[in-house]
């Protein structure tokens, strides 16, 4: 197991060479083949015109180039990674992620990313698992977190603004139908629904807003609360005839076009695959 602290802890009387080596020889490599590895590694991670540097003269990334290279050297089965990006500004954030993301194909080593930020785990990982109060939550494909939440803490941490009370369900042949009030329901995917009380999810980008009626399924007309521009978005909550309230997120280009103002009537689609229903509790069962 080789481990990357948050704040690297690179060696600063070293050169990022001898960073690098320190693992090896420890080992007692022979000279030559540290100074092969060192520079294998090196270049993989892009650092290979870094090695007699010190850490001090290094940017951020650089700095975590280096305690990744010291870390990968010595071929561990696992790595264990401390909010690896953490320390970084965002655009070297974003390029350092991509990096990360390719470490088990050119390692061939399992890597254990540890971070707070959902956006960065699901930049990078095969597997989210979510860990509350010492205790894990929920675990499987980003997708699974991201659009499948199991509890009302995981679909708040993932950012679900629309997390509705279900008044009714029921199943019918080909579909299952659900009742957010007396006046608004709304056909699900087919599939083993949670027992009442229960909660109907949706992620606000895949609320689709119209200025025309639509003959899409799960729509319905509402009246437009409040615009709220959010740089390169845009979010727009409505209100439905009986009071439900669903934040709608669109591109700057698409509010263009709709030019919707609040009291103005818009239409408003559920698409059903993003739909997802869950118990109505905090954290999941034992």
């Amino acid at each position: 197991l080789s481990y990357v602290p948050q704040d690297y802890v690179l060696f600063p009387h070293l050169s990022v060479f001898e960073n690098i080596a320190f693992g090896l020889r420890l080992r007692r490599w022979r000279g030559a083949d540290i100074e092969r590895r060192v520079h294998e590694v090196a270049k993989m991670l892009g650092i290979d015109h870094l090695l007699a540097r010190h850490p001090a003269t290094l940017s951020g990334g650089e700095q975590q180039r280096t305690a990744l290279a010291r870390a990968l050297v010595t071929g561990p089965t696992a790595l264990l990674l401390d909010e690896p990006l953490s320390a970084l500004d965002e655009n070297t954030r974003v390029q350092i992620a991509a990096e990360l993301r390719s470490l088990p194909e050119k390692f061939g080593t399992t890597v254990v990313h540890v971070c707070h930020s959902f956006e960065e785990a699901l930049r990078v990982a095969d597997r989210v698992a979510v860990i509350h109060q010492g205790k894990l939550v929920q675990i499987g494909t980003p997708d699974d977190i991201f659009m499948r939440p199991n509890c009302r803490f995981i679909a708040e941490f993932m950012r679900v603004k629309n997390i509705l009370p279900v008044f009714s369900l029921e199943t019918g042949e080909s579909v299952a139908r659900c009742s957010l009030d007396s006046s608004l329901t709304l056909d699900l995917p087919l599939k083993p629904l949670p027992d009442l009380p229960a909660l109907l999810t949706v992620r606000p980008e895949n609320v689709i807003l119209e200025r025309e009626p639509s003959s899409r399924v799960n729509s319905f007309r509402a009246t437009v609360a409040e615009v709220s521009p959010l740089g390169s978005s845009v979010e727009i909550r409505v209100t439905t005839a009986g009071g439900v309230g669903i934040a709608a997120l669109i591109t700057r280009q698409v509010d263009k076009q709709l030019s919707l103002r609040p009291g103005e009537e818009v239409w408003v689609s559920l698409p059903q695959d993003a739909l997802h229903l869950l118990p109505d509790r905090d954290l999941p069962e034992e």
